[in-house]
C-alpha cells in the first residue's frame, strides 16, 4: 500500500535569520511526538528533513523533528534544497512499514508538494507554523489540510 506523505514546516526561527528555533519552535519540536508519535492516527514510518548547512545553519527542520525521530526510533533522512525531486520521489517509493512525514521550508514544501504531483500551484502559507498536508497516492491533490494542534502555541 502507497504511504500517505504528510508535509510540515519547520518549527518557529528567530524573525533576524536565525539558522536555528526560537523557544516557541523548540516547544513545537518537543510536542511533535504527541501530534505523530506511536499513539497518534498518522503512522508515521519515516521522516524526511531538510539538510543542514555544512557550518551548521539551517539546522530548524532536522531540529523540528528530532524530538520525534528519537521517540519513534527513525533515523531521520535529509535532502539538500535543492534536491525537492528526490525528496519526492524518496516520498513516493518509501516501501517500509507507515506512513511519510517531510518536513522543510514553506517555500520548499509547495515545490515538494508539486514534484509530487500535486496540481495546481497549491502554496504552503507563510505566517504558519501548524499546519499539516496529507497528500495520498496518486498524490494529485492535498487530501486534507489540518493543525498540529500544539498548546499555547495554536490556540
Amino acid at each position: 500500500m502507497a504511504p500517505t506523505i504528510f508535509l510540515i514546516r519547520h518549527g518557529e526561527q528567530d524573525a533576524a535569520g536565525g539558522s536555528d528555533l526560537t523557544v516557541d519552535g523548540f516547544d513545537r519540536a518537543r510536542y511533535l511526538p504527541r501530534v505523530f508519535g506511536d499513539s497518534s492516527q498518522y503512522n508515521i514510518g519515516y521522516i524526511i528533513a531538510e539538510r543542514p548547512m555544512r557550518d551548521g545553519t539551517n539546522a530548524s527542520s532536522s531540529s523540528t523533528v528530532a524530538p520525534l525521530a528519537a521517540t519513534l526510533g527513525i533515523v531521520v533522512d535529509s535532502f539538500g534544497a535543492d534536491q525537492l525531486g528526490s525528496v519526492a520521489n524518496a516520498a513516493k517509493t518509501y516501501h517500509g512499514d507507515g506512513n511519510v512525514l517531510v518536513c522543510f521550508k514553506h517555500e520548499e514544501l509547495s515545490k515538494i508538494a508539486h514534484e509530487l504531483g500535486v496540481s495546481g500551484n497549491p502554496k504552503f502559507p507563510g505566517d504558519r507554523y501548524d499546519i499539516i498536508w496529507a497528500i495520498q497516492e496518486p498524490y494529485h491533490k492535498i487530501a486534507q489540510v489540518s493543525s498540529e494542534a500544539v498548546p499555547g502555541l495554536d490556540d
